[in-house]
């Protein structure tokens, strides 16, 4: 089972929902190793299938999609988890090789998923939810021979968190990941 640790710095219902939306996504990709990287603070849409820049100054983004160039600086966890059949589950697994290097852009837009984590599913989510009252949570999930890039923003509302903003991805198909994750109860 993939687990994250809470802290005091994660509201917790936006916590809870990026837990199942990460277990949903995994259950519905049956990917063979998973990755869970928060990052220190927010991070927006615009890190979506970003590379990183050429020459210093233009976004860039690659067809063959690469590790997000995240500076290690603001990985707060990367936690790493592998299938096991025996346990028919998800087990702890070393976290090598670390996705967020320090190293120049360039080098970065050749970080290529498929060459570094090939078939593993990949999360990044926000710290700092119970200050900042919003989060986010980006998906690198992989889908037959290519992978299923989305992004998806939460505010604070009551009695639960909202979704402000999406991409790759629509309310419908996140509201089938909540309900796909395991232990949920049935609809």
């Amino acid at each position: 089972m993939i687990t994250l640790d809470q802290t005091a710095f994660d509201a917790s219902r936006f916590f809870d929902r990026v837990e199942r939306f990460i277990a949903g996504a995994v259950a519905l990709s049956r990917a063979k190793a998973v990755r869970v990287v928060q990052l220190d603070d927010w991070f927006d849409s615009k890190w979506v299938a970003f590379s990183g820049k050429l020459v210093g100054a233009v976004g860039f983004r690659a067809r063959d999609l690469t590790i997000p160039p995240f500076h290690p600086h603001r990985v707060l966890r990367e936690l790493a988890y592998r299938w096991d059949s025996s346990a028919a589950g998800y087990v702890p697994a070393p976290v090598a090789p670390l996705l967020h290097l320090t190293q120049s852009s360039e080098s970065n837009t050749r970080r290529h998923r498929r060459v570094v984590v090939p078939g593993t599913a990949c999360f990044w989510y926000t710290s700092a939810s119970a200050t900042n009252k919003r989060g986010a949570l980006m998906a690198y999930v992989p889908a037959e021979d290519k992978y299923w890039v989305w992004y998806v923003a939460l505010a604070q509302a009551e009695p639960a968190w909202r979704i402000t903003r999406h991409k790759g991805i629509t309310p419908s198909e996140l509201e089938s990941l909540e309900r796909a994750a395991p232990g949920t109860p049935a609809s």
